[in-house]
């Protein structure tokens, strides 16, 4: 099945270490409004200057997600097609962080930096002296 035949889309979690679902990255690359639960790092995935390209649905004291909460999402986007269209608007300006050239610049600048720390304070520096050593 094709996302472009998608409204919406949805990719509840429970599991905290799933910080970036590719399945996200699918749904905003096809500009869709996505419903998500609140792990890892969807939530930033998700938000932009505009605003956020989905609903985040919070999890539970027990660390799963509201059944209820998922299906309040699923039915106020499926009938508010302006909510939807604003969302999949937003999923289109989310998508371009994961954008293989963004992306890459972004690692170049973590990169950039890193060095630019190490020039400026050799690990020498940085490092505490091991017992018995001079330094």
């Amino acid at each position: 099945m094709s996302l472009s035949l998608l409204n919406v889309s949805e990719r509840p979690s429970c599991f905290a270490l799933e910080s970036v679902p590719y399945s996200i990255i699918e749904y905003l690359a096809w500009g869709k409004a996505v419903i998500a639960t609140n792990v890892g790092g969807i939530r930033e995935m998700l938000q932009t200057p505009d605003g956020p390209a989905g609903i985040v649905v919070p999890l539970d004291a027990n660390g799963r997600a509201s059944v209820e909460k998922l299906i309040t999402a699923m039915t106020t986007l499926c009938e508010s097609p302006y909510l939807r269209q604003e969302l999949a608007r937003c999923a289109v300006i989310a998508r371009e962080k994961f954008r293989l050239e963004n992306s890459v610049a972004a690692y170049e600048r973590v990169f950039r930096e890193a060095a630019s720390r190490r020039r400026r304070h050799p690990a020498s520096e940085m490092a505490p002296a091991l017992p018995g050593t001079s330094g």
